[in-house]
């Protein structure tokens, strides 16, 4: 009994306590806000993902160096990376130049400008829920929301912003009577704003704002704002247009981003991967439109039964009390209905339509749209066991889509006690300033923000190696060999979710490169483990540091040679691939059919110029020097392929003499004891023999295809 009566009192005051702080939902949002402070100041946290330099780099550029141009894109985008950077409206780009210009740039300015963007949509939201006068607790579960928002270092914090305070002055517009024009104003203001600063976020708030405004006036709650309506999609169309049409260089900029990674992917029916994005970036989305719908129509039933009843709608006026509870239900209900619907249309495009990203846009809409759910079904007469079943349902939703959250609080905090933010830094400027001027170095986007003080390096963002192409696995490889970076410095992320294969298929080519990989990490970081890649991501600043060293090309073809006399008629094919690996010599009758080796018609019908003097070898009539060291060597069958005597000249020397771009790829083996071959025309090839004892075991092997490469490393993609 005792113990009874001691924990009724101690339910009762927990009770109190719990609804004590629903009913302040200022205080969820102020203790979310100081959340996300903490792990700013001490574990440097959300790391800033992917596409942040994207974004970031052009204002760190202008301000270290003196142009607004990003160069760690270079590769993929020439007109942004080198000349202007027009990949993306500059709205963002202008807000963040004046805050690094006063509190300096690097990684940590940045990720406190999105904190504070962060800060300013909760403080709007917030006063959006006041306005509406949703109930406190409704609020508050609709903020337990925010702890799905981990992602926010892109452009998309400020767009949110401007978004949000345009659902605001829509929603003062309806509430303030004659003085309503200078909100729809405030409203069409923002909205332009926003395209101004993202467009396919601007785009998602112009549609949740004219389908509002439309129902409003249809509802006979005002006037249509012609207007302003009119100014929201007519000034971006002609921003649009001018710069089109009168600055066709920045336009071709843009475009040249948007052709790479067009938002319109074309109809696909939603991977396994996808659908668990959206389940666990939206989760508050989907359930509110279901409880939304079961609610509409609910209240058609009960119109329905209502009517078939006779009940008669009495014609005096509601007391004041009631009329103004009512306008704030259908003020909800109209906010709550145009959030939703335009959330689903970006969901539902995510999964069919646009790219599978998108489906990050809605985030920061779910509080709003959850707590104006919670408020229209607090309003239903349909019991409060269901109502707090509904309440629980949301909270376990919410839980749901803050693994991340959670797993920075934990796991990353761990991480950053590791290897944090200023040990990463130390070693990234360790290995930037040893590395040789003019070296390329690829890095990920949390540490170009250090690199991009090092002018005397080219820098370039682990993404952007290459153009981005859709359907093509092995674009990675292709931009690894043509850019041939001396470092690379990824995060966990990067490392073992796109460069693991390319870098375990680098070191099968010892011909190639030599690769060195140094993982800082001592907690291993939840990327390195493959079973939660897709759980928890980017939560580690320790970064991998690999160094490669790259091999001469010039090793497999020039070997020996030092003596080219001067001729003419020194004419190597583009791509030399006939005769020239060794198991092509005993192949004869495959090659030229039942012909010889030194058939009739001369090789050099096969080269563009197509002189006759060039006659049988494959790569040119080298007209060098014989001498007796050379026939005694052929003789003894010491050194059939190489031309005496050792020292081999400079390629750029080489280069002057014979005039010509030497073959793309060739096997290493250059015919050094082939098989038996026909007696040859020409003198290079006077050395082959037959020697079964050393031919033996190397043609034992079978026959493979030349230049046999191939990789697949997955496309270019961001949570």
């Amino acid at each position: 009994m005792r113990k009874n009566e001691f924990a009724r009192p101690w339910e009762t005051v927990n009770t109190a306590v719990v609804k004590g702080i629903l009913a302040r939902p200022g205080a969820v949002f102020a203790v979310i806000f100081l959340w996300r402070l903490a792990l700013l100041v001490f574990a440097a946290l959300p790391v800033p993902s992917n596409d942040a330099f994207f974004y970031d780099g052009p204002v760190v550029n202008l301000l270290l160096h003196g142009r607004y141009a990003n160069p760690a894109l270079g590769p993929a985008l020439p007109i942004s990376g080198a000349e202007m950077f027009c990949a993306y409206p500059p709205m963002y780009q202008a807000v963040l130049l004046g805050w690094m210009a006063l509190f300096g740039v690097s990684a940590v300015s940045a990720m406190t400008l999105h904190l504070l963007l962060f800060g300013g949509y909760m403080l709007i939201l917030l006063a959006i829920f006041r306005r509406l006068r949703v109930p406190g607790w409704a609020a508050a579960v609709g903020g337990a929301f925010l702890f799905v928002i981990t992602f926010d270092d892109r452009p998309d914090s400020l767009a949110h912003v401007f978004g949000i305070a345009a659902v605001y002055a829509w929603v003062r517009s309806g509430r303030a009577g004659s003085g309503r024009a200078p909100w729809t104003w405030a409203m069409a203001g923002c909205a332009i704003l926003g395209l101004a600063t993202s467009v396919q976020l601007g785009a998602l708030y112009c549609l949740l704002l004219w389908m509002g405004v439309l129902a409003q006036s249809v509802q006979g709650r005002g006037k249509l704002p012609l207007a302003p309506m009119a100014a929201m999609a007519a000034v971006p169309a002609g921003l649009a247009g001018l710069v089109a049409l009168g600055f066709p260089h920045v336009w071709a900029g843009f475009m040249e981003h948007a052709r790479q990674t067009p938002s319109l992917t074309g109809w696909r029916w939603p991977l396994p991967d996808e659908i668990l994005k959206t389940v666990r970036n939206a989760p508050g989305v989907l359930a509110a439109a279901a409880l939304l719908i079961w609610l509409g129509q609910s209240g058609v039933r009960s119109r329905k039964t209502g009517t078939a009843r006779g009940t008669q709608v009495s014609a005096a006026a509601p007391p004041a009390g009631e009329a103004d509870a009512a306008g704030d239900i259908r003020a909800i209900g109209l906010v709550t209905a145009a959030a939703t619907l335009a959330a689903l249309g970006i969901v539902a495009g995510g999964l069919f339509l646009l790219s599978p990203n998108s489906v990050l846009f809605v985030g920061p809409l779910q509080p709003l749209i959850v707590g104006g759910c919670l408020a229209l079904l607090a309003a239903q007469p349909s019991g409060r066991p269901w109502l707090r079943a509904q309440v629980w349902l949301f909270v376990g939703l919410a839980a749901v889509g803050s693994i991340r959250a959670v797993g920075m609080t934990t796991w990353g905090v761990a991480c950053a006690a590791d290897a944090g933010y200023p040990s990463a830094l130390r070693r990234v400027r360790s290995e930037l300033n040893g590395c040789a001027p003019g070296n390329t170095v690829v890095l990920s986007s949390a540490y170009l923000y250090e690199a991009a003080r090092h002018q005397e390096l080219r820098w370039i963002h682990s993404d952007w190696m290459e153009p981005a192409r859709r359907h093509r696995p092995s674009a990675d490889w292709e931009g690894l060999l043509a850019l041939k970076p001396a470092r690379l410095i990824l995060t966990q992320f990067d490392y073992y979710r796109r460069y693991l294969p390319l870098l375990a298929h680098l070191k099968t080519q010892p011909g190639l490169a030599q690769v060195q990989i140094v993982n800082t990490a001592n907690l291993p970081a939840p990327d390195s483990i493959r079973r939660l890649q897709k759980v928890l991501q980017h939560i580690s600043w320790a970064p991998v540091v690999v160094t490669v060293s790259w091999k001469s090309a010039l090793e497999p073809l020039l070997i020996c040679v030092d003596e080219i006399d001067e001729a003419p008629n020194v004419v190597p094919m583009g791509q030399a691939g006939l005769f020239f690996a060794f198991l092509e010599t005993g192949l004869h009758l495959g090659i030229v059919r039942l012909g010889v080796a030194q058939h009739a018609l001369p090789m050099g019908g096969f080269d563009r110029l197509g002189f006759l003097d060039v006659l049988e070898h494959p790569v040119a009539d080298l007209a060098v020097g014989n001498r007796v060291a050379d026939d005694l060597d052929e003789l003894a069958g010491v050194h059939p392929c190489r031309l005496e005597p050792q020292s081999v000249e400079t390629f750029a020397e080489v280069g002057l003499v014979i005039r010509m771009e030497l073959a793309r790829q060739v096997k290493a083996g250059f015919i050094d004891e082939p098989r038996q071959m026909h007696p040859p025309a020409h003198p290079l090839a006077r050395a082959s023999r037959i020697n079964d004892f050393a031919h033996a075991p190397r043609m034992a092997g079978g026959s493979r295809s030349v230049n046999e490469t191939s990789i697949d490393t997955g496309q270019r993609s961001s949570v």
